[in-house]
């Protein structure tokens, strides 16, 4: 299968796991109930958050993926694309041991920690980023565009009542499946890539 296919795959993929993730869409939903926003208010607002979190997400990659280029080249990046999945992927399973270990609830979580950007797409990019340009900007549009999708099909979902067991689901759990996707992503770069 052609890499860049499989890198959108991931990306789309990755977007949704994401977005799954309570803290993405129990603060939104929460807010919109206490202020009894429309449906189509909270539509717009799942949109755009998802949205601008997918584009902090990728201007940071397309950052670290610019400098990453500039100063190894774009031979070595598939390497140092698979350490940086290893160390993000690890740096997501101690968070979310660390997250475990607390509990908090997410009713009070302001909706700008939905804009903050994720490092688990940087290393998606930077593989990319050995395939070209092209392959940079097209995953980058896929991934921004997946995470609103995604955000606001998750939000309409759970508002209409058709996924109500998605807040039974711990974002510990959804960033420990984060984690496997990326390892494996590592695994098929190393040895496909």
């Amino acid at each position: 299968m052609n890499p860049v296919i499989v890198l959108a795959l991931v990306a789309t993929l990755l977007s949704m796991l994401h977005m799954i993730a309570p803290d993405h869409w129990i603060p939104l939903t929460a807010l919109s109930l206490k202020k009894s926003f429309s449906s189509k208010r909270v539509r717009a607002i799942a949109f755009l958050l998802g949205f601008l979190h997918g584009t902090t997400s990728t201007a940071l990659a397309l950052l670290v993926v610019f400098f990453g280029v500039y100063a190894f080249g774009t031979k070595e990046i598939r390497i140092a694309s698979v350490i940086i999945i290893i160390v993000v992927a690890l740096y997501i399973l101690i968070n979310s041991i660390r997250e475990s270990q607390e509990k908090k609830g997410f009713e009070n979580t302001s909706l700008l920690v939905s804009v903050f950007p994720d490092p688990a797409f940087l290393p998606i990019l930077l593989v990319a980023a050995s395939y070209g340009s092209f392959s940079v900007s097209l995953i980058s549009i896929i991934f921004v565009i997946s995470s609103a999708v995604f955000l606001l099909l998750i939000v309409t979902l759970v508002n209409i009542g058709l996924i109500k067991g998605l807040s039974k689901v711990s974002p510990v759990t959804v960033d420990r499946i984060v984690v496997i996707a990326l390892l494996l992503t590592a695994v098929y770069i190393y040895f496909y890539g």
